[in-house]
């Protein structure tokens, strides 16, 4: 862990590029109907989201790590979709999104050339491993 902890970087709300890939970082989650103690609106999710893609480089590989899904991507629950509309309409202009939140919504989609991955309950050993080559592949790991 002392390796984790000496080179770890907040994303929540800033940007950091390693070589060609630029992270993206958003904590938090979209409103919930239980009020929980870190939302943002979804004005706020787009403007902060619209105003980091507005200081990058496109020439790099843009990848999102959200705490919130875009909505009708995966954050599928018995009752319907709840993920962000904000980062919905964003989809395109990533090239990954790597989210949680919805831990029953494990899974990858694709969608306007955007990957979008779940890799499910870390607390249950759930991950992904994703590679991003030429073609971007993932694999569902249990540890």
């Amino acid at each position: 862990m002392k390796i984790l902890e000496e080179n770890s970087i907040s994303l929540h709300n800033s940007f950091h590029t390693i070589g060609e890939l630029t992270f993206i970082g958003l904590g938090g989650s979209n409103p919930t109907p239980f009020n929980t103690p870190f939302e943002l609106s979804e004005k706020k999710i787009g403007e902060s989201i619209g105003t980091l893609l507005s200081k990058l480089n496109s020439n790099r590989k843009i990848i999102l790590v959200s705490h919130a899904p875009p909505r009708n991507t995966t954050d599928r629950l018995p009752g319907g979709n709840v993920g962000s509309e904000a980062l919905e309409r964003f989809l395109g202009r990533f090239d990954l999104v790597v989210c949680g939140h919805i831990h029953e919504a494990r899974g990858a989609v694709q969608i306007k050339g955007t990957l979008v991955v779940n890799p499910g309950q870390g607390s249950k050993g759930q991950a992904a491993m994703i590679m991003l080559d030429d073609k971007t592949t993932v694999e569902f790991i249990d540890v």
